[in-house]
C-alpha cells in the first residue's frame, strides 16, 4: 500500500480569522418628532395617557415622559449631545481601518496601538 503524505500546516499558512460584526441591543426605537407633537396635542385636548399610548402605539411611560419633558422645557425635541460618545477619534479609527485592510488581525492591531483591546476590536467590527 502506498502511504499518503501528510503536509504539516503552520500558522503562517492559515489566514487570520475574518472579524464578524456583533450588534448590541440598540434599545427601544425613538419616537419621531411629529408623533411626539401629536401625543402632546392629544393630551392638551383632554385625552388621557392610556388613550394616547394606544392611539399612537407607544408605551404609557413614554407618553408620561413626553408630557413631563414638554412641561419642563416647553418642547418635545431631543436635546443635543445625547447618546453614547465615541471612544476613538476619527484619526484613531482611520488608523485601525488601514491596519485591518492590510490584513492584520485584531490581536496584532491591539498590540500595536497599546490601548484598550475591546475599543479597537469594536472599531474593527463596526467598519468591516
Amino acid at each position: 500500500m502506498a502511504q499518503k503524505s501528510i503536509s504539516k500546516c503552520t500558522s503562517k499558512d492559515v489566514p487570520p480569522p475574518r472579524l464578524v460584526c456583533v450588534e448590541l441591543n440598540p434599545g427601544p426605537e425613538e419616537i419621531d418628532f411629529a408623533t411626539r407633537n401629536q401625543v402632546i396635542g392629544y393630551l392638551k385636548a383632554g385625552g388621557s395617557v392610556p388613550a394616547a399610548a394606544k392611539q399612537f402605539h407607544v408605551s404609557k411611560s413614554a407618553v408620561k415622559q413626553l408630557r413631563k419633558k414638554e412641561k419642563e422645557t416647553g418642547s418635545v425635541a431631543t436635546k443635543k449631545g445625547r447618546g453614547r460618545k465615541r471612544k476613538l477619534s476619527s484619526k484613531q479609527r482611520k488608523s485601525v481601518q488601514q491596519k485591518a485592510k492590510r490584513g492584520k488581525s485584531s490581536a496584532q492591531i491591539t498590540r500595536e496601538v497599546s490601548r484598550d483591546k475591546s475599543l479597537y476590536q469594536k472599531a474593527l467590527f463596526d467598519e468591516l
